[in-house]
């Protein structure tokens, strides 16, 4: 009677062992599908540790030695395209926050980078003025801005 528990314990472990090992590119997709749901909420710890954890499955994935059938190769690949996706709206987002918070002190740095420069000082102001007061720079910014709302409009769009 030992010996049947003791054979039921040993098959019935197997099989959950078996069945809730998700196969690698299950797990990639599953990790991807977290990321997408709370990605905005992430701050740039949160993004370390995704990226971290990313890196490991890819690696994990690639490394495996496992022939993985045409479906699990594009669910895989799928999941990898997805996860830069993300990785690319999240540093276009930092991108723009810095920008914005480096307009808002220019102004001031460039006042002091010119006081700091001394008698060359206002020979420079009229130079940097002229650049940073610039129709051509101001178009170019916006034409940047403009680009990437475009390519993160159809980003969003196709979600």
């Amino acid at each position: 009677m030992r010996f049947i528990r003791c054979i039921i314990v040993v098959l019935t472990s197997a099989f959950i062992v078996a069945c809730s090992s998700s196969n690698i590119p299950q797990k990639l997709d599953s990790f991807v599908d977290n990321a997408e749901l709370n990605s905005s909420d992430y701050d740039a710890e949160d993004w370390q540790k995704s990226m971290l954890q990313y890196e490991r499955l890819v690696e994990e994935y690639s490394n495996s030695g496992k022939e993985y059938t045409d479906a699990e190769k594009q669910m895989a690949a799928r999941a990898m395209g997805r996860y830069h996706s993300l990785l690319i709206k999240n540093g276009v987002e930092q991108s723009a926050a810095y920008f914005k918070e480096l307009e808002a002190i220019l102004p001031s740095y460039l006042e002091g980078l010119v006081d700091g420069l001394g008698e060359n000082s206002e020979e420079l102001g009229k130079t940097l003025e002229g650049i940073f007061n610039s129709e051509e720079l101001e178009k170019a910014f916006e034409g940047l801005g403009n680009k990437l709302e475009e390519i993160f409009e159809g980003v969003e769009e196709t979600k």
